[in-house]
């Protein structure tokens, strides 16, 4: 006789699927940004900032119904984590410590993906009313705008460490081609920080190196969220030894997220439904 399913499942099923969507759909938008589609980068924020904030606070809820018993309350996590993503990663941080000579993962150069977290939480929490802050006159004291300072520091941090001399040195010749080829033609662009792209070569050149920042800036983004799939993962197997029917299998919408970065870089696209 099969077991009815425990009414708990059914919200949590589906709140594994709106994080899994929700990040992929982010990652999907984000290896597409551009300065001539600048709309994606904001696309990209809100999706990567809800699946990895419900992807945390599903771990969270999980080791707390195997602690405790119980699930916290709703007033408990808005209290304690709101959209805050730098908090809800230091108690993930905390809940992965036990488990570290069992986890396969880390976060690869810890500095930047720390860094592009800090950006992503200030975006959920303070930036993505950058805009509106900025023609009411309410905007908050020092905060910069988030595509602006995803591309300066997130992309500057690509650029210097992972854009090989082979690479600049062939995408250079390309622009300067394109320069060639296109010399009459006038150029009235601006890159995500701002600066003028006023020539075929620079708008080019800008492009072809947007294309290495796109692909790295998914890889750290889709690290970040192995490092909680990867929790949540074990959290549902210990689950499960306690009780069978504590959790389902939460972690079969994150399947895409167990792979190494190489794999990352060269995914194209990202889905829970692959």
């Amino acid at each position: 006789m099969l077991h009815e399913r425990p009414p708990h499942w059914t919200p949590l099923l589906r709140e594994a699927a709106i994080a899994a969507e929700s990040l992929f759909s982010g990652l999907n938008a984000l290896r597409k940004a551009d300065h001539t589609s600048e709309g994606r980068y904001s696309q990209a924020f809100f999706g990567i900032t809800i699946g990895l904030e419900r992807l945390c606070k599903l771990a969270i809820l999980l080791d707390s119904k195997i602690s405790s018993g119980h699930f916290p309350s709703s007033r408990e996590l808005k209290r304690e984590y709101r959209h805050d993503l730098t908090r809800l990663f230091a108690k993930i941080d905390e809940l992965r410590a036990p488990w570290h000579e069992e986890l396969r993962w880390s976060l690869p150069d810890e500095t930047i993906c720390r860094r592009a977290l800090q950006i992503l939480s200030g975006f959920a929490q303070i930036t993505r009313y950058y805009n509106l802050g900025q023609l009411t006159g309410d905007s908050n004291p020092g905060a910069r705008d988030p595509i602006e300072e995803w591309y300066d520091e997130v992309g500057g941090w690509i650029l210097r460490e992972r854009y090989t001399q082979k690479r600049r040195a062939r995408d250079e010749s390309t622009a300067r081609q394109l320069q060639r080829d296109l010399s009459i033609a006038y150029v009235g662009h601006t890159a995500e920080d701002g600066t003028s792209l006023d020539t075929v070569y620079a708008a080019a050149l800008h492009e072809l190196q947007t294309d290495l920042v796109q692909q790295e800036g998914v890889v750290i983004c889709a690290c970040l969220g192995r490092h909680v799939s990867e929790l949540l993962r074990r959290l549902v197997w210990k689950a499960r030894t306690i009780d069978l029917y504590m959790a389902p299998d939460l972690d079969e919408f994150f399947p895409l997220l167990n792979q190494p970065e190489s794999v990352f870089r060269r995914r194209r696209r990202y889905s829970a439904y692959c």
